[in-house]
């Protein structure tokens, strides 16, 4: 049964790790840098992932504002945050009711 068990949860706890990868953004945010006017550059905020930079501008989450500063589309970042937050809880939702399932009598 364990073994069972952890087939089930660890499918979520990949998703949460990888939702919560996106480290670029929240030096960014404690930064307060909401604007083009308080933008800030990576390495000023001791961001030494440069991918992760790119890959939240890619997305639209970090706005470039030229010169190498950076700020987070407020927006775009808290819509995707939702949609992260909902793929985790329905996630777990899916998990939960496949554990409970595996343990009543006759579940394989």
């Amino acid at each position: 049964m364990p073994l069972r068990l952890s087939l089930l949860v660890y499918p979520l706890f990949a998703i949460t790790v990888a939702a919560s990868r996106n480290s670029a953004i929240g030096p960014f945010l404690q930064a307060r840098a909401i604007s083009s006017e308080t933008a800030r550059k990576p390495a000023s905020l001791c961001i030494r992932d440069v991918d992760a930079v790119r890959r939240a501008a890619r997305r639209g989450i970090l706005i470039d504002a030229g010169r190498g500063r950076y700020y987070v589309n407020q927006r775009k970042y808290l819509r995707r945050r939702r949609v992260v937050t909902a793929a985790i809880v329905g996630a777990g939702l899916i998990v939960g009711a496949l554990t409970i399932l595996s343990f009543l009598p006759g579940g394989s």
